[in-house]
């Protein structure tokens, strides 16, 4: 080869792998200002839950007679009374309140439109039988039940959230159970986490990076509504728990023929097995 194409390349080569460090600089930028969006709203979200549910079940137990479900539409309105009497579940982030009665059948949401209304909880989440048993506080179980879904296709997988509800004399009416579809929380914390990075972003004529959040329990990833099946099954390949163990794991990954910076952080405030993850590319 001539020296001086040589040379060209050689330029040309570099030039590549300083525009591959910017590129790689720009994406690790935003990842401390998404962390730091997203850390106070899962303590928030998470907060509200625990500490009002058992303030909405003591409240329900009062608005209910010893039968339940012979007025389902009264008990939707008690529904709606006992969460907004209680201010952090007035605004909490659950995508379900429903009142389950002591068998595991769902009785009623709060909802208008009540996909839930006649399923078992029970039967789709076995581990909600613990909501039921004797002197069970707050208890928090993982699952899926079809009716509580938050998105209408794809897996998914539920935070399910219980507290029982008794009459004065502590005679055992149900449970007020709240919680949250994994892939609609996950779309809601990236909606937060990209309104901020477009806020503060100082090149306004430069559109921020494409950035996916997804919320990983155990082994599986699970991504908002619009995030692609690809991105959620490749991050899921890594075993992000398992590599964020020590702290921050970051990794590059290449999905569809885009490059993606793959971020994950342990987030204990979700469940021991619990973390949140970011895709972060270049448009």
């Amino acid at each position: 080869m001539p020296r001086c194409a040589a040379l060209v390349l050689l330029v040309s080569v570099l030039v590549m792998l300083c525009a591959c460090e910017d590129e790689q600089k720009t994406l690790g930028a935003v990842v401390d200002p998404s962390f730091k969006v997203i850390k106070p709203l899962v303590d928030r979200d998470t907060k509200q839950i625990r500490d009002g549910l058992p303030k909405g079940a003591e409240a329900l137990g009062k608005l209910l007679d010893d039968d339940p479900g012979a007025d389902v539409e009264g008990l939707k309105r008690a529904l709606a009374r006992a969460r907004a009497g209680v201010h952090d579940l007035a605004v909490a982030k659950g995508t379900f309140f429903i009142f389950v009665e002591p068998q595991g059948t769902i009785l009623r949401s709060d909802a208008e439109q009540d996909l839930a209304a006649g399923d078992s909880l029970t039967e789709a989440i076995p581990d909600a039988k613990k909501i039921f048993e004797k002197d069970a506080g707050l208890t928090e179980v993982w699952g899926y039940c079809q009716g509580l879904r938050g998105v209408q296709k794809g897996g998914d997988l539920q935070w399910v959230v219980g507290a029982q509800v008794k009459s004065a004399e502590g005679k055992l009416k149900g449970a007020y159970v709240t919680g949250w579809s994994l892939r609609k929380y996950a779309e809601y914390l990236e909606k937060h986490v990209r309104d901020h990075l477009t806020e503060t972003n100082p090149k306004k004529s430069k559109p921020i990076p494409l950035l996916y959040v997804l919320l990983v329990k155990g082994k599986q990833a699970y991504g908002g509504p619009m995030t692609p099946e690809v991105n959620t099954k490749g991050a899921s390949d890594f075993d992000l728990l398992a590599k964020s163990k020590d702290g921050l794991f970051k990794t590059s990954i290449t999905l569809e023929k885009r490059d993606f910076l793959l971020v994950a952080k342990r987030e204990p405030a979700l469940g021991e097995d619990m973390a949140i993850a970011l895709l972060i590319s270049a448009f």
